[in-house]
């Protein structure tokens, strides 16, 4: 029996897996993960769980699939201000999706609206998005440069991602 409490400690599981799992690491995301998360949202739809799905979807190389969860994590997710928002995990990979699909147009128009919507100053005390920005960054790249880690580290340690403006994207 799927119980709300079930779903939520199943969610959080699901999450914890994904969060950590990079590109290099997708096979730790399996088909089980993918129905899981599925009965969840299917069961109690909400913001987290429709960003934990599309997230499985993507690591798992479903990227229309994992387009239309985020964005539906994106409808679920109240717009506020801040470091939860607005939906900035959900444009990271929503911007990863397209540029697996070849959609160089579209990941770039997400991409830049990933970046202002990361660059509130509370979100650079986030190492996990921060982790997801690396990861957009060095997989989408730019029009002519990729930030090597180094540089993004020192956007970090500076508290602002004023620098990235310096940069052609």
């Amino acid at each position: 029996q799927l119980t709300e409490e079930n779903a939520n400690r199943l969610g959080a599981e699901i999450w914890n897996l994904v969060k950590n799992a990079s590109a290099n690491e997708a096979s730790l995301v399996s088909p089980w993960h993918l129905q899981r998360m599925t009965d969840v949202c299917n069961r109690y739809p909400t913001s987290a769980s429709f960003n934990t799905l599309g997230i499985v979807q993507y690591r798992l190389g479903k990227f229309d699939d994992a387009i239309l969860s985020l964005k539906k994590s994106i409808e679920l997710r109240p717009q506020q201000e801040g470091p939860n928002g607005p939906s900035s995990v959900d444009l990271i990979f929503i911007a990863l999706c397209h540029h697996g699909l070849g959609q160089k147009e579209q990941a770039a128009e997400f991409r830049t609206q990933a970046l202002a919507a990361v660059s509130h100053p509370t979100n650079v005390l986030d190492p996990q998005l921060q982790d997801f920005l690396r990861e957009l960054l060095v997989t989408i790249g730019g029009p002519d440069t990729v930030p090597s880690t180094a540089t993004l580290e020192s956007f970090s340690s500076e508290g602002s991602f004023e620098g990235l403006s310096q940069h052609r994207w």
